[in-house]
């Protein structure tokens, strides 16, 4: 394994530090925003469901209540 200088060394940490500084930024925007998506999708299936009695699954509008088959 080649010798690497505290130059080097000191570089490398540097570099790990900022790219985790990075990572728990993007990953904490990336949240926020996919939280904010999930709210917004939750606050249409209640509206879908209030509105309409139906209860979105698996992307399928299904009744609540099962009616009988004519």
């Amino acid at each position: 394994m080649p010798y690497i200088t505290s130059v080097e060394r000191i570089g490398m940490q540097r570099g790990i530090e900022q790219g985790i500084q990075q990572g728990i930024q993007q990953g904490m925007e990336q949240g926020m925003e996919q939280g904010s998506r999930v709210e917004l999708l939750a606050a249409i299936e209640l509206g879908l469901e209030l509105r309409f009695g139906t209860h979105i699954q698996n992307s399928r509008a299904r009744p609540l209540i099962d009616l009988p088959a004519k």
